[in-house]
């Protein structure tokens, strides 16, 4: 599903549970920077929809929030994914999860491509701030 918002960033939400995927769509639509907001429930069906936009030629998100346990395509698998297809992109992911768990956090941290590990529920402020943070980390690699 696609949301438009406002003008600026394109972020996804890799989600499995309704409820959290709506909180965090609520948590993002307060933020100005953003223009769509893409979910998605499971990370098979996140594959495809970046897939597709890539052969579509359409604009890339630049983060993507991921859930790590989802039924059929868990976040590891996901990300095992995402860093061979699409590691060049510049899109970065934040890991949004109801796992504290110290090994869950290394392993996802391990990953280039992951520049966080949140554990739910997600609040505005942490939100604006994981957003303000990638914004300068790509400011700085541009400059």
């Amino acid at each position: 599903m696609i949301v438009p918002i406002r003008k600026g960033e394109i972020v996804m939400i890799v989600e499995d549970n309704s409820a959290d995927a709506h909180y965090l769509k609520h948590q993002l639509s307060g933020v100005e920077s953003i223009s769509l907001v893409m979910t998605a429930d499971d990370g098979d069906v996140a594959l495809d929809m970046l897939h597709k936009r890539r052969l579509d030629g359409d604009v890339f998100p630049t983060l993507i929030f991921l859930d790590l346990r989802m039924p059929r395509m868990g976040g590891f698998q996901f990300l095992n994914a995402f860093q061979r297809d699409f590691a060049g992109s510049g899109c970065r992911v934040v890991v949004v999860t109801g796992s504290a768990s110290d090994p869950d956090r290394l392993r996802s941290l391990e990953y280039e491509t992951v520049i966080d590990y949140v554990v739910k529920p997600v609040d505005q402020l942490a939100v604006r701030w994981i957003l303000r943070t990638e914004r300068d980390r790509r400011a700085d690699r541009s400059a």
